[in-house]
């Protein structure tokens, strides 16, 4: 990128930190009732049906939103890479019909606790998986975010059962 490309975008760009943190708390409010009634769902439904009508109502927001912008639909859904977005949506589905079936055999709380873990595993795995040099202040940062999951979401012993 040019010098002034890289203007433009950053001009282009909001710095609204009250917008940001709304959003941000707009969001953990929207995923969190979407986890409570995907966990009440399949307890009396199959999970698939579950997933298929939570991808019905994103598939509804994102066309709505696609449709306002240049371009419409046919712009967003353009891609030089079709068989790896294919596998990307397969594997998003497939993990999301995995975490319902969590929420069912564990819970909410052990579920997201195992769940939440995932960054931190990432972050961890980066060195050597990666190459990445992961120096003292990212372990610490690794460890203070694992004991920061255990203190807020107090999982119980069953999150080391092996359905876990």
């Amino acid at each position: 990128m040019s010098m002034a490309t890289n203007r433009a975008a950053a001009a282009a760009q909001s710095n609204n930190i009250p917008l940001g943190i709304t959003l941000m708390v707009i969001t953990t409010f929207v995923f969190a009732v979407q986890d409570g009634l995907s966990r009440h769902l399949a307890s009396e439904y199959n999970v698939m049906m579950v997933v298929m009508i939570r991808y019905w109502f994103f598939a509804a927001f994102v066309i709505a939103l696609a449709k306002r912008h240049a371009g419409g639909l046919r712009a967003a859904a353009r891609t030089s890479q079709p068989v790896l977005q294919i596998f990307r949506g397969l594997l998003l589905a497939a993990e999301i019909c995995v975490m319902i079936v969590a929420f069912t055999i564990l819970g909410l709380v052990e579920s997201h606790a195992v769940f939440t873990c995932y960054p931190l595993l990432v972050a961890a795995l980066s060195g050597p998986v990666l190459g990445e040099s992961v120096g003292w202040r990212r372990w610490a940062a690794i460890g203070i975010g694992f004991i920061g999951v255990l203190i807020i979401l107090q999982p119980g012993m069953s999150v080391f059962d092996p359905a876990a």
